[in-house]
């Protein structure tokens, strides 16, 4: 017996069949059977026949014909042959297969011991080739780390200075510049330009070491060096574009401080709302109608003064994280009183992630009892590794120096002093009429008395 396997067939319902009986042409079919092909949508035949002459006859006719009843396309017949068996998985190729030699595939420097400060041991990230790769990076990071360091500290030693060198001939080239230069020092950088006003002179701009840069100053500026100025005396001077950071600093200084002085000349009464305060001679009034010195060091904040006493219901709470709500912190502060109003504020600071709270409690000792009980204190809901700092916070108009009624007190009473100050002002002036009408009155009443006294005594004695 022999088969030929027969591809490009049409999946039809009467493949099988008509397949059937195109092969009986050639010969005795004993066996067909056919099935889908693994990719695409057409099939394969594998058909046996009963004598190796009849399957070459098939093979022979068959292939590369197209026949409708089959397929649209150029049939593929080539002869089959059953694939050979699979061995059983029992095979003793484990234990009678020759051992490999081992290969060597690592290189003499892993064959080196790991380093003394990175001691070997199994990790879950990566085991040895972790252990290795970390122990490469630290010294990379290390040498790149001190190199940092050297240039950083040689760049603090001799900045570089750029330098205006003028009244070149046309004869001077980059090459006899760097010449001449390179006696003071590295030349960093060197351009050669025309001069816009003269087109027989040039200027170059260098780039020098400090240390250099202030040498060729003194002894090249006015000398007359005929590989570059020809006859003329050259001009050796710091360049305007290497001062104008400098002169803009200054500048931006400068209006700064006219602008604070303008300010402070504006508004000299006016206190600072942030920063230490004099606290000598300052005084609260408390709850219980009682004063009280201030105790600790003051400080301005947002319109209080925070300091270490005496209690008030006013709270400042400090060390607060980014990541904590005003819910959060009334949450915490509620366990100890009631809470009427928190406010958080970023604390001051470039990329400074903290915040400070103003916390308004129901009374001072519950405002107390809080700050006994939270100080130092890392509450995981509100601190970023940083404990709480509690301090009292006391309103402006409660506070007083040296024996004088608090702000509010005064502001009151030179309100009351202005508003009875013109009703005073009307008083005295009629005060004044009405004394001066009876002084006219009696100036009065006299003169008419003596004229009639005259004339009685002018009768009598007649």
């Amino acid at each position: 017996m022999a088969s030929i396997w027969i591809g490009n067939l049409r999946d039809t319902k009467s493949l099988e069949s008509d397949l059937s009986a195109i092969c009986s042409r050639y010969g005795q079919v004993e066996d067909l059977w056919v099935s889908r092909a693994p990719t695409g949508p057409d099939c394969f035949a594998v058909a046996t026949f009963a004598s190796p002459a009849a399957a070459q006859r098939a093979q022979e006719a068959l292939a590369g014909q197209v026949l409708p009843a089959l397929t649209e396309k150029t049939l593929k017949v080539r002869e089959w042959t059953e694939r050979p068996e699979r061995p059983s998985q029992a095979a003793t190729w484990r234990r009678d297969a020759p051992a490999a030699p081992q290969q060597r595939w690592a290189d003499a420097e892993d064959e080196l011991p790991l380093p003394q400060y990175l001691p070997p041991r199994r990790t879950f990230g990566g085991g040895w080739a972790a252990a290795m790769a970390a122990a490469e990076e630290a010294e990379e990071e290390e040498e790149y780390e001190d190199e940092e360091e050297e240039e950083e500290q040689d760049d603090e030693w001799d900045p570089l200075v750029e330098l205006w060198v003028g009244n070149l001939c046309n004869e001077a080239t980059r090459l006899s510049l760097r010449r001449a230069f390179e006696l003071f020092g590295e030349v960093e950088s060197l351009t050669l330009h025309r001069a816009p006003y003269d087109r027989s002179l040039q200027y170059a701009m260098i780039k020098l070491p400090a240390s250099g840069a202030e040498r060729a100053l003194q002894e090249l500026n006015g000398l007359i060096v005929y590989e570059l100025s020809g006859g003329v005396e050259l001009i050796v001077k710091q360049s305007k574009r290497s001062l104008k950071p400098l002169l803009r600093w200054q500048q931006e200084q400068q209006r700064w401080q006219a602008a604070a002085a303008q300010r402070a000349a504006r508004a000299p009464a006016q206190p600072n709302n942030r920063g230490p305060v004099d606290a000598e001679g300052l005084e609260v009034a408390c709850e219980d109608g009682s004063m009280a010195p201030l105790q600790g060091a003051v400080r301005r904040i947002k319109h209080l003064f925070v300091c270490e006493g005496p209690p008030s219901r006013m709270l400042w709470v400090g060390s607060i994280g980014g990541h904590a709500t005003v819910a959060d912190v009334m949450a915490l502060l509620r366990r100890y009183g009631a809470v009427h109003r928190v406010k958080l504020q970023p604390a001051p600071g470039y990329q400074n992630t903290f915040q400070f709270g103003l916390v308004e409690m129901g009374s001072a000792a519950e405002a107390e009892r809080a700050r006994s009980a939270l100080q130092a204190v890392e509450d995981e809901d509100i601190c970023d590794s940083k404990p709480l700092k509690l301090r009292y916070g006391w309103p402006p108009h409660l506070v007083m120096r040296g024996g004088r009624p608090p702000a509010g007190q005064r502001q009151q009473q030179q309100q009351r002093q202005q508003a009875a100050g013109p009703a005073r002002g009307a008083h005295a002036s009629g005060a004044a009429r009405a004394a001066a009408a009876r002084r006219d009155g009696s100036t009065s009443s006299g003169s008419r008395n003596t004229c009639s006294g005259g004339r009685g005594n002018t009768s009598s004695g007649s």
